[in-house]
């Protein structure tokens, strides 16, 4: 994910955390809201993909996810720059 506008320069790094979706892919919510606190549908495996993460202080991070047959859920923390009117988000 990259913030495009409304970055923080000065920030400090995102907290970045990755679960794997044990549900069934039917049931998963579509909306930008996961609760990841259960553990029957969700596992956290960031320190998994420890090595596939980077963040950086301006609020991005990149992730590569190599197996692709499984469900993931990012959840991600991190600051904009106080003050703007716009925020803008990305991931690809």
């Amino acid at each position: 994910g990259t913030l495009m506008k409304g970055s923080n320069q000065n920030g400090n790094q995102p907290k970045v955390r990755i679960f794997e979706y044990l549900g069934n892919n039917e049931d998963i919510a579509k909306s930008v809201y996961a609760n990841t606190t259960d553990t029957s549908k969700f596992k956290e495996v960031t320190s998994n993909m420890s090595g596939n993460l980077n963040l950086q202080n301006n609020g991005s991070y990149s992730l590569n996810i190599e197996n692709l047959d499984k469900t993931y859920v990012v959840h991600y923390d991190g600051e904009y720059l106080n003050g703007t009117d716009e925020v803008d988000f990305r991931t690809q």
